[in-house]
């Protein structure tokens, strides 16, 4: 009865309701959401997201033996809302292939309300999904690569066997990228996910992601020492025990935090990045983000980076005392 229930057209009402609460999205939103459905698609991915939004809603349970047009008719909805959302922050967000199954998850948790899946899917974008939304996947490089630190805290040999296949950190990308949701089938299992990482730091998907890996660690130890073999092994988990997997985040999170994470490994990400700051409360607090207006409260992305910002500015500062100085001792 709890599955048929969560099913039905009313069985998301309490989540819808409580991710837009935790999220601050209110009614205004949805509201300023509304204005933005006349908007003409302009931004440079517009082909790209009619082809993933073609092959969306078919995968997970709850959307199996839809008519065709039902089918077209969510895609449509879907189609609107990351086109809107692009748009309305060209030049701040860019659309990544993987994006479309967040929104879709979003928009099959709100019952198909178009107009507060779209208020979601913004707020989701401008916080937690930002890094991954930047122009370039130079962030989502450097970010990814700190699967592994976390993998050799959570599990040394699990780290040494992925090491000596000389295995990159893009196995995990999708799982990071989607939020598991291009990965797992079960609605109910991918909305427990979002649940969990609505309310975490923007970095959790990581630490999910070495949770999972952790839970893999008897097959995976058993399996050839080799990058094709372990791609593989991977490309075919579309189940998780989130019983287990949840909790081990968790306390992975506490163990290594996000701030203690990047200062101790300083991945090459812009200044104005949101990640190593460990209190996703304080993220909202403090304004992030800063409204759900067109993105003049996002900062420019710099071309100076967190790794070398603050000593290149400090031997700037120290050149000019000492300039200062030399000018006053010669009196010239």
């Amino acid at each position: 009865m709890a599955t048929q229930r969560r099913r039905s057209a009313g069985g998301n009402v309490g989540r819808r309701r409580q991710w837009a609460t935790l999220l601050g999205v209110t009614g205004a939103d949805a509201d300023d959401a509304d204005d933005q459905f006349d908007l003409v698609p302009s931004h440079t991915h517009v082909d790209t997201v009619d082809k993933d939004v073609a092959r969306s809603l078919c995968n997970y349970d709850v959307c199996q033996g839809w008519p065709l047009e039902r089918l077209e008719r969510e895609r449509a909805k879907l189609s609107r809302i990351i086109n809107r959302i692009m748009s309305r922050h060209a030049g701040h967000l860019h659309y990544i292939q993987g994006y479309h199954d967040i929104c879709s998850v979003v928009l099959i948790a709100c019952d198909y309300d178009e107009r507060l899946a779209l208020a979601i899917c913004d707020r989701l974008s401008r916080v937690h999904l930002r890094e991954f939304l930047r122009p370039s996947l130079d962030v989502v490089v450097e970010v990814l690569n700190l699967l592994f630190p976390l993998l050799e805290c959570l599990d040394p040999a699990v780290a040494r066997f992925l090491h000596r296949a000389n295995i990159q950190s893009f196995f995990a990308l999708s799982w990071v990228l989607t939020w598991f949701s291009h990965t797992i089938y079960k609605f109910d299992v991918v909305v427990r996910i979002f649940d969990f990482l609505i309310v975490s730091h923007p970095t959790m998907p990581l630490y999910i992601a070495a949770a999972f890996v952790h839970q893999h660690r008897g097959n995976l130890l058993r399996l050839e020492c080799d990058m094709p073999a372990i791609h593989h092994y991977f490309q075919q988990q579309n189940e998780v025990d989130l019983d287990s997997v949840l909790p081990l985040a968790r306390i992975l999170y506490r163990r290594f935090p996000p701030r203690d994470l990047f200062r101790q490994y300083r991945p090459r990400i812009p200044l104005d990045s949101l990640l190593p700051r460990s209190d996703i409360g304080k993220l909202y607090s403090e304004g992030w983000p800063p409204s759900t207006k067109p993105m003049s409260g996002f900062h420019t992305f710099p071309s100076v980076y967190s790794v070398n910002a603050v000593p290149m500015l400090l031997i700037a500062v120290w050149a000019i005392i000492l300039w200062q100085l030399l000018h006053y001792l010669t009196g010239s």
